[in-house]
């Protein structure tokens, strides 16, 4: 079962995947997750769109999007403190 761990409402979150991980093992962030996944496997669906007549979307497709919307973020002048 997945672990959630942040230090404050400010922190990132990080997922800790698995029991048998050692103490000392990097977290991973969800958007390192994602990254890691669709790299590996880009063409394999993430999700299914309901309201599109039930259209999957791809990992790399899923990365694409978020890449984009975190670039338009950048541009509005939001962005990490």
């Amino acid at each position: 079962m997945p672990q959630f761990v942040a230090n404050s409402l400010s922190d990132e979150v990080e997922i800790r995947l698995g029991a048998e991980a050692p103490e000392d093992a990097d977290p991973v962030t969800p958007i390192g997750l994602l990254r890691r996944v669709a790299e590996a496997h880009p063409d394999r669906p993430a999700l299914v769109a309901a309201g599109e007549g039930g259209k999957p979307w791809t990992y790399g497709e899923d990365l694409a999007d978020v890449r984009a919307a975190a670039a338009a973020f950048v541009r509005l002048g939001l962005g990490a403190r």
